[in-house]
């Protein structure tokens, strides 16, 4: 740890570091500004309530937001009748693979997924030795990534995310594992976009024991009523408001408030940011995502409510309703149906085998089962529970790079905005897990902002794009030459950079190629070498 403190010491970008300045007075709070923003997002959410209660009924019961939101406690909401039955299983074993799936593609383990590379404003002759450099703090980074809960946790927020938005946040953890991760159930959360529409401020209300509030945040003043109940009832569960907001100079600061008095409890500043929002797809003038929970919802009901007609079939299979003859006497209050029962009847004047018997139903379970089970692969294939892979039958005939191919196109297919989940996912979990080792003395103090060090994605989303193009500079490189012949080509194209970019677009090691300043000392080496024997004398 010690070691890594030094080499975190060592001056890593040769430009200026962006410093933070001098600090700026902060400006009060307008809090009835803030939950009047509260409040409209809060109504926009409103209007999906019944969708999204149905979507987590079906496929997260556990996680259905009556349990968690407080605003739904006591409340009959829309959509929430208390006679709901979850008769199908498989919509819920759908979204947890479709979960997995998603994680692996985006985040695959012990393998890194993205990279740092020199921003815009380095230099070009020193970009090189920058991203040398930045090669070693990118494995140094996802060294803490896998020594922390990020995916754990992160597969609980994509769970959310299923439905159309996922919620983190990333805080400093202990000197084991430098970085926490904490996925935060969405109901909780509202985001309020910026003019760029990214997440400049996120709101979140929950219930807290009041015992915990000073626990958790020690230098906060409870209000009158909070304060009387810390004294007189501690383990009581109040609501509490936290509000992320981002000033017009980028700063962040963190505000804990009391919903019923607005108070403001804790107003400090932050480092960073520490909300990690993605959403899956999104429409125009949209705040909360649409995702494929939500797509799939008809076929989820669908299914529903056949197996619950299979059930319904089954139970008049195993006890089947009776028939009893019009003419026949019988007691139904000491008629009995159970196995080997014994009930005495006057026929009536009728056959006393004809006097009850069962009604047969003529039901076709096949077309019940053929139904059933496209509407099964309809579900697994939106919500990406299909695996990735060929049939059995084809394993030995696709190579991994077709394999990376299906990947993309089923995670297209499905409405996944790869680019969107780069940038709210898993960018800012890099660019927020950066300043909290820099802050830590285990990173150099740089900034993930696309000018001075950007982070570009490496998983397996991006490989089977980046082998294509380095497949085309090949056939390129190739087809020129037998069309001019070797000496025009090298003269019309940079053959000197040919190496250095299909090792780039094949994610070869950047300490295994060489930088531009070592080819030119090369260069002028052989080119010294070259002079010196053709002026050396003839014997």
């Amino acid at each position: 740890m010690q070691a890594i403190k030094q080499r975190a010491g060592r001056t890593l970008m040769p430009v200026e570091s962006a410093g933070t300045g001098s600090k700026k007075e902060r400006r009060a709070v307008n809090v009835q500004q803030l939950f009047e923003e509260y409040e409209q997002t809060d109504a926009e959410r409103q209007t999906l309530v019944s969708v999204l209660e149905e979507a987590y009924a079906y496929t997260q019961p556990e996680r259905n937001s009556l349990l968690s939101d407080p605003q739904a406690l006591g409340k009959n909401r829309q959509g929430q009748d208390g006679q709901r039955k979850d008769y199908a299983s498989e919509p819920m074993d759908a979204v947890s693979r479709g979960a997995s799936n998603i994680l692996s593609a985006l985040m695959p383990p012990e393998r890194r997924w993205v990279k740092l590379e020199a921003g815009a404003d380095i230099p070009e002759d020193q970009a090189d030795r920058v991203n040398e450099s930045l090669e070693e703090w990118t494995e140094v980074l996802f060294n803490y990534l896998s020594r922390s809960n990020v995916s754990s946790e992160g597969h609980r927020m994509v769970l959310d995310l299923m439905i159309g938005t996922g919620a983190m946040v990333v805080e400093e953890g202990d000197e084991d594992s430098p970085l926490r991760f904490t996925a935060v159930p969405s109901v909780q959360v509202r985001p309020i976009l910026g003019a760029d529409n990214s997440v400049e401020k996120v709101h979140r209300r929950y219930l807290m024991k009041v015992s915990h509030i000073r626990q958790k945040w020690p230098l906060a003043t409870l209000s009158g009523r909070l304060a009387t109940l810390a004294l007189t009832n501690p383990a009581e569960r109040v609501e509490i408001h936290e509000c992320t907001i981002q000033g017009g100079s980028g700063e962040w600061r963190f505000l804990l408030i009391d919903p019923d008095t607005k108070g403001v409890m804790l107003d400090q500043p932050l480092d960073r940011k520490r909300w990690v929002v993605p959403r899956w797809e999104v429409r125009t003038g949209q705040t909360y995502g649409i995702g494929p929970v939500r797509t799939a919802l008809p076929a989820i009901r669908n299914l529903n409510k056949l197996d619950e007609l299979e059930l319904l079939g089954l139970a008049k299979a195993v006890d089947p309703p009776l028939l009893m003859d019009s003419a026949a006497v019988l007691n139904p209050r000491t008629f009995r149906v159970s196995p080997n029962a014994i009930n005495v009847i006057d026929a009536g004047g009728a056959p006393v085998s004809n006097a009850v018997q069962p009604l047969l139903s003529a039901s076709n379970p096949g077309l019940l089962d053929t139904r059933r089970d496209r509407l099964i692969r309809t579900i697994e294939r939106i919500c990406l529970a299909q695996e990735f892979l060929p049939p059995p039958t084809a394993a030995g005939s696709m190579t991994a790079a077709e394999v990376m191919v299906r990947r993309q196109e089923a995670l297209r297919d499905a409405g996944v905005n790869i680019g969107r989940l780069q940038r709210e996912f898993l960018y800012s979990i890099v660019e927020i897990a950066v300043d909290i080792l820099a802050d830590a003395g285990l990173f150099p103090p740089i900034k993930v902002d696309g000018k001075q060090v950007r982070v570009r994605y490496v998983g397996p989303l991006s490989q089977q794009q980046d082998a294509d193009d380095a497949t085309n500079v090949s056939t390129w490189a190739q087809e020129a030459q037998a069309a001019v012949g070797p000496q025009a080509f090298m003269l019309a194209a940079k053959v000197e950079e040919i190496p250095k970019k299909l090792g780039e677009m094949r994610g070869i090691p950047m300490d295994l190629l060489r930088s531009d300043q070592e080819v030119q000392q090369m260069q002028q080496a052989a080119a010294q070498a070259a002079t010196a024997g053709a002026e050396m004398p003839e014997a």
